[in-house]
């Protein structure tokens, strides 16, 4: 990854401390940020005839997303420690739960659950995907 790709990586994570979630919607709307993710959108495929489990499809397109690191919990486990990252995806396009994103430093993860937000019944805000981090991404 170039410093490049790093410098607009730091452009689309935002630290929540010092920034307020709807200026950040608020930017992403009017869009002034260049914050692209991969989006992989999970579609089954016919059944295997052995295990009866159905082919995984993606098909991968580029939308505009904020990420929030959330942070990792950890579990102690009596054959060794289990580590989960956590992370939130602030977009205005449509996402479904076991769908992936793909960041710009090519980190995966998958979403986990999606909540719409709205001001009134005609008027849609943006959504929140939880997101869970996929290391053995092949």
């Amino acid at each position: 990854m170039t410093q490049y790709d790093v410098d607009k990586w730091d452009d689309c994570q935002y630290d929540m401390k010092n920034t307020r979630l709807l200026d950040i919607i608020a930017k992403l709307t009017a869009g002034e940020t260049n914050c692209n993710v991969t989006r992989r959108r999970l579609s089954l495929g016919a059944r295997d005839s052995t295990t009866g489990h159905r082919a995984k499809n993606f098909t991968e397109d580029t939308v505009k997303a904020v990420f929030i690191p959330k942070g990792n919990t950890q579990l102690a486990l009596k054959v060794g420690t289990y580590v989960r990252s956590e992370g939130l995806l602030c977009t205005l396009v449509g996402f479904k739960e076991r769908d992936e994103v793909k960041l710009v430093n090519s980190q995966y993860w998958e979403i986990k659950a999606v909540r719409e937000f709205w001001r009134t019944q005609d008027d849609f805000v943006y959504r929140e995907c939880d997101l869970t981090y996929m290391p053995f991404h092949v």
